[in-house]
């Protein structure tokens, strides 16, 4: 069991907030980063999360389970 980072914390706290509702990776950086840095991340953190069946990936955007 891996640790959960600050950026981790606030993806999962918007979609579990938002849950069904279909974000764009551009959407969740939007939201989760204010301006600063680190999209590569958001896409890393949201890769795990699909690969870990947290989310599923559709052809529009990701969508929580």
């Amino acid at each position: 069991m891996g640790y959960t980072t600050g950026k981790k914390e606030k993806i999962i706290e918007l979609l579990s907030e938002h849950a069904g509702e279909t974000y764009t990776l551009e959407e969740i950086c939007d939201q989760i980063l204010d301006g600063e840095s680190g999209r590569s991340t958001v896409y890393r953190i949201v890769s795990e999360l699909v690969a870990d069946g947290s989310l599923r990936r559709i052809s529009d955007g990701m969508r929580t389970k």
